[in-house]
C-alpha cells in the first residue's frame, strides 16, 4: 500500500507544470533580501551580504550568478530598508539578467512575543545578450562536416530588454520560530528579446524554521 501511494505521489509531482526562471541559491538564508523584502532590516544596525555561484563550473563557460545587498533597521520607525543587486550570466553568448531592487519592511509586535513583518519591493530588471548564440542545428550540421550551414532559428530582435517589477512578502516569527512567504514578479515584467511578449510568470516561495537547543 505504501509503495503504491509513493508511486502515485511521484506521478502527480511529475505532472505539475513547472516554469524555470530565477536563479536559486542553496544557502538562501545567506541572501535574505533575495528571499523576501520582509528580511530588510531583520537584524539591528546594518548588514552587508555578498554571494557568488558557479553552476556547471567544469564547462568552458559556466553559469555565473552574483548578488550584493545592503540593509539597515531604523528602530525609531520600526522599519527596515535595503537594496539588492543581482546579476546572472549564462552560456557562451553571455545571456545576462540584471536586477536592482529597493526593499522595505515594517515590524509589528504582537503579544510581546510574536512579530509580523510585511515587506514590499520595487525593482528594475534587464535582460541582454552580449555575445553570439550557437543553436542546436548549427552544432549538428558542423558534426556532419558543414562549417557554414547557418541556423534555421531567428536571431533575437533586441540586444536588451528592460522593465519594472514588484514583489510582496510576509514574515511571522518569535525567538525560536519563523515562517513566511514571498510573491515575486507581481507586474509580470516583459523582458523577452523577440517581438512576441514573454512575461515572467509570478513566483511564490514559502519558508520557515524552528531553532532547537540541545541539552547536555
Amino acid at each position: 500500500m505504501f509503495r503504491k501511494l509513493t508511486y502515485y505521489l511521484l506521478l502527480q509531482f511529475m505532472a505539475i507544470h513547472i516554469l524555470a526562471q530565477d536563479p536559486q541559491f542553496s544557502q538562501f538564508y545567506a541572501n535574505p533580501l533575495y528571499l523576501g523584502p520582509s528580511f530588510a532590516g531583520a537584524v539591528e544596525g546594518s548588514r552587508l551580504a555578498a554571494q557568488y555561484r558557479t553552476q556547471w563550473w567544469e564547462m568552458e563557460t559556466p553559469y555565473r550568478t552574483y548578488s550584493l545587498s545592503y540593509d539597515h533597521y531604523f528602530a525609531t520607525f520600526n522599519s527596515g530598508v535595503g537594496i539588492l543587486f543581482l546579476s546572472d550570466v549564462a552560456g557562451s553568448g553571455n545571456l545576462g539578467f540584471t536586477q536592482v531592487a529597493l526593499n522595505y519592511s515594517y515590524n509589528f509586535q504582537v503579544f510581546n512575543v510574536w512579530h509580523i513583518r510585511p515587506g514590499l519591493s520595487f525593482s528594475y530588471v534587464e535582460q541582454g545578450l552580449h555575445g553570439s548564440l550557437v543553436y542546436i542545428d548549427e552544432i549538428l550540421y558542423n558534426k556532419q562536416g558543414t562549417n557554414d550551414a547557418g541556423s534555421s532559428y531567428a536571431a533575437p530582435a533586441l540586444k536588451n530588454s528592460r522593465d519594472i517589477d514588484a514583489g510582496v512578502s510576509s514574515l511571522v516569527y518569535t525567538k525560536k520560530l519563523w515562517m513566511g512567504a514571498t510573491v515575486d514578479h507581481l507586474l509580470t515584467p516583459d523582458i523577452g528579446m523577440y517581438s512576441t511578449p514573454e512575461p515572467v510568470p509570478i513566483k511564490v516561495s514559502a519558508y520557515g524554521g524552528y531553532e532547537f537547543h540541545r541539552r547536555g
